[in-house]
């Protein structure tokens, strides 16, 4: 699922929440079983391949709901001016690891 977003650099980023569904493997759609789980977040520049910033689970980002809502805190992100790709990754209870949300970040001036 695709979430983007923009950030002034240097202000405040206000943050966000995010709910996360998933199709299981009879085409249901249902929330994302977070109880139990964690989550990090790789923020990398467009065109570079080593991570910008890395966010997790109690250092900005939050499990808000157990039944798939994820906050992205409120927080300066210290970025340069330019694009950014972002994933987010979940480990949930049952030790499955996947990549449910990710999307591009505007950083401007």
């Amino acid at each position: 699922m695709a979430f983007n977003f923009a950030v002034k650099c240097g202000d405040t980023y206000n943050g966000a929440q995010i709910t996360v569904e998933v199709t299981d493997s009879e085409g249901i759609t249902k929330l994302l079983d977070l109880k139990d789980a964690t989550a990090s977040m790789t923020i990398t520049k467009q065109a570079e391949f080593t991570p910008t910033k890395v966010l997790t689970t109690g250092s900005g980002l939050t499990i808000l709901s157990s039944e798939g809502v994820i906050g992205i805190d409120s927080q300066i992100f210290d970025l340069r001016p330019g694009l950014y790709d972002y994933q987010i990754r979940f480990i949930l209870a049952n030790g499955v690891v996947k990549s449910y949300v990710g999307g591009v970040i505007t950083a401007v001036r």
